[in-house]
């Protein structure tokens, strides 16, 4: 399963948002033979908006979790990050291979009725890790 941990600090490391994650995900009572969530992967998702020249940077947290870990995923919603807090949900990974977009792709209109996502953005994994200086 991917998280996806939305607007973290621009100062904040991989390893850093990888241990807040982790910490979070850790249950106040840990009993024998629990199947605990484990992290093994993160990453940050840069979005730059063409409108207002701005970018966002997200977090890509990939855990690996059994039958219990997804029930302790559920009820993870915001973890501290550098003293802000911030939304975590499952990611979902959109394209227009679904059959309502395509539908309404072709029919001219930029979006579904009710979607929120903006049409005039560019989105790529951060390559290099940013250094504060």
């Amino acid at each position: 399963m991917i998280l996806f941990v939305r607007d973290v600090p621009k100062n904040l490391s991989r390893k850093e948002l990888r241990r807040a994650v982790e910490e979070a995900l850790k249950p106040r009572i840990r009993f024998p033979f629990q199947d605990l969530p484990t992290v093994t992967k993160a990453k940050f998702l840069v979005i730059h908006d063409r409108d207002t020249g701005g970018t966002e940077r997200h977090g890509l947290v990939m855990v690996q979790s059994g039958r219990k870990g997804e029930s302790a995923l559920g009820k993870f919603r915001r973890v501290r990050l550098k003293g802000r807090i911030c939304t975590v949900r499952p990611y979902v990974k959109r394209n227009c291979k679904n059959p309502a977009e395509r539908v309404s792709l072709q029919a001219g209109l930029s979006q579904q009725s009710g979607d929120r996502r903006r049409s005039n953005i560019d989105a790529e994994i951060e390559r290099k890790p940013y250094i504060q200086r």
